[in-house]
């Protein structure tokens, strides 16, 4: 039990730090759009926002490592730009289609018609220089079908000042992916950004609705509404702002996210273990909490019980028959054996009886990998802080 405690404590007191942090943030920013909130504020999109902008300050090209769409692009662009602009670059931003070429990269009409590929093909790069084909201009190509074809492009590309044109695309790491010179800038997204970047995020979400609303909300209510959406929305902020949305605590999570995501995001049994993760990390604590205040509540109570279960030389809760073992300090004594110490009689006047029959049954089910449902969340939530 003291390992467990131990664990416990190192868990609350980073809750306690990311969720202060929540705090400030619900009062700094509140009026912020989510897309605002996500790239203004959130640290792991704001990490790899400055990655990206350092390198096209210096006309590097950037390769951008992400599993999935990259949220809010158009904001995440915009903010690109406004930076360039204020370090005194011209900057005009064009999204290129999944089917895009290089070739693509030639605009004007009169470029065109002189455009050979047998004779420029090699050297495109210093043909679109020549025509100043990408002057003043940010490329971001979205997620290209053909991802070498650009990565050889940019191998080719000699940087120069970010006015002579500026490129991000954007693609989903394989170990396929060939090996890229020094010049070009490679930003991984989907690592600098994790879970907890989610959880804070959502959080600050959940609490303005809430408050929106009217509705009272606890730190336990936007710990558990904050883990869920960074366990099942699997990384996507734009999924597990929706999500969020529509969420209350009386809600099956699971459905809510089915509401919200219109395309597969993983099988039932996957997200039901996520699930499980969600509500182990969040519940559990407050279910341990609770047995520890029962404990101190009914020890008299309690240590008069376990001295008749020595008495009668056998544990309190016997599934094995060669388990003899007897319980002999009282708070080693686990919810389940709470349960049933209340409902034998042995420690009479426990009026919290009926709600350690559902503490200990929710205690269960965490520990057998089940789940537990929205009505007994609502109830454990409500215990806590």
């Amino acid at each position: 039990m003291k390992d467990s405690k131990i664990g416990h404590d190192e868990a609350g007191t980073f809750w306690h730090i990311h969720f202060y942090m929540f705090q400030l943030a619900d009062d700094v920013f509140m009026m912020r759009s989510n897309e605002q909130l996500w790239w203004d504020v959130v640290s792991g999109a704001l990490q790899t926002a400055k990655k990206i902008k350092d390198a096209l300050n210096l006309g590097r090209p950037v390769v951008l490592y992400s599993n999935h769409d990259i949220p809010w692009r158009d904001t995440l662009i915009n903010g690109i730009c406004d930076f360039l602009s204020s370090a005194g670059y011209n900057c005009a931003d064009r999204i290129l289609p999944p089917e895009s070429t290089p070739e693509s990269l030639i605009q004007d009409q009169n470029a065109k018609d002189r455009y050979r590929p047998q004779n420029h093909g090699k050297n495109l790069q210093g043909f679109l220089r020549e025509y100043n084909q990408l002057k003043e201009r940010l490329y971001w190509i979205q997620r290209p079908k053909n991802t070498k074809v650009w990565l050889d492009f940019l191998r080719n590309w000699k940087p120069g000042s970010p006015d002579d044109g500026l490129f991000i695309v954007e693609t989903e790491y394989t170990q396929a992916m060939p090996k890229l010179k020094s010049t070009i800038e490679t930003v991984d997204y989907s690592r600098i950004v994790d879970s907890y970047d989610i959880a804070i995020f959502s959080g600050i979400i959940f609490s303005e609705i809430a408050e929106e609303e009217g509705r009272p909300i606890t730190v336990d209510g936007k710990r558990y509404a904050a883990t869920l959406a960074a366990e099942l929305c699997s990384g996507n902020a734009q999924i597990a702002a929706d999500f969020t949305a529509r969420y209350n605590l009386q809600t099956d999570p699971i459905e809510t996210l089915y509401l919200v995501c219109d395309f597969d995001i993983g099988s039932a049994e996957g997200l039901k273990r996520k699930l499980w993760t969600a509500q182990t990390r969040t519940l559990f604590p407050i279910l341990e909490i609770k047995r520890v205040e029962l404990i101190e509540k009914y020890r008299a109570k309690l240590e008069a019980a376990l001295e008749q279960y020595r008495q009668k030389g056998k544990p309190i809760q016997q599934r094995d028959p060669n388990d003899t073992r007897l319980k002999i300090e009282v708070e080693d004594v686990d919810m389940l054996e709470l349960n049933t110490i209340a409902k034998m009689g042995y420690a009479a006047g426990i009026p919290e009886y009926e709600n350690i029959d559902t503490l200990a049954e929710c205690r269960n089910l965490l520990s057998h990998l089940n789940t537990i449902n929205p009505q007994d969340v609502a109830f454990l939530l409500s215990m806590g802080n």
